[in-house]
């Protein structure tokens, strides 16, 4: 089969993907589980990776985490059972979570000094004393998502080849087959597809 008649956008993803992204989501779809959900679940696992190897001392993620001072409740489990790990241990989490206490009680001391001078204003509970971001593993997790479903929208959309290997993987879950369905395609005047992801 000559190049230019191959079906649009099998070159991208057959017979090497071109990006990490398409190759994770392609090995992903070997497995028993939702290629986005492991997408999801490896982008995080990475996260605690980074944070208790080297990411323990380092000022811009600890500046991330006092913004949202800390992890969700979910993502506090999973930072505990990933600080079991042999290579981990406990005294990074020891370090991060020494970290937040003295940042809450920096916070609630400068509240109370506001409120002895007058100047909070008479709000019942005021926003800037807690965390100013989300739970750095749920952003990290939601770019993950993100991404995946843009490729695996435009796998779908574009590659006989990648659809026919879709169709021998055990699929999406529910939430990822619905933002995967939302996901929209449409004609530019030069001919390439636009793709992406309706809120």
């Amino acid at each position: 089969m000559k190049a230019n008649s191959a079906p649009l956008g099998d070159a991208r993803w057959f017979p090497v993907p071109k990006d990490i992204l398409s190759a994770s989501l392609l090995e992903a779809m070997e497995s028993s589980a939702c290629p986005i959900c492991s997408a999801r679940q490896r982008s995080e696992q990475s996260f605690f990776f980074s944070l208790l190897w080297e990411g323990v001392n380092d000022p811009s993620l600890r500046h991330t985490l006092r913004e949202s001072l800390g992890l969700c409740s979910h993502h506090t489990h999973e930072l505990g059972d990933t600080a079991r790990q042999p290579w981990a241990g406990a005294l990074g989490v020891a370090i991060l979570y020494r970290d937040l206490v003295d940042t809450v009680l920096i916070r609630l001391h400068d509240a109370r000094q506001r409120l002895a001078r007058r100047w909070l204003p008479s709000t019942p509970a005021p926003t800037w004393l807690w965390k100013t971001r989300r739970c750095p593993p749920c952003e990290v997790g939601d770019g993950a998502v993100r991404g995946s479903v843009l490729a695996m929208v435009e796998g779908l959309d574009t590659s006989l080849r990648f659809r026919e290997f879709y169709r021998q993987s055990r699929g999406l879950c529910l939430a990822h087959t619905r933002q995967a369905m939302a996901g929209s395609r449409s004609t530019q005047p030069s001919g390439r597809s636009s793709f992406g992801i309706h809120a």
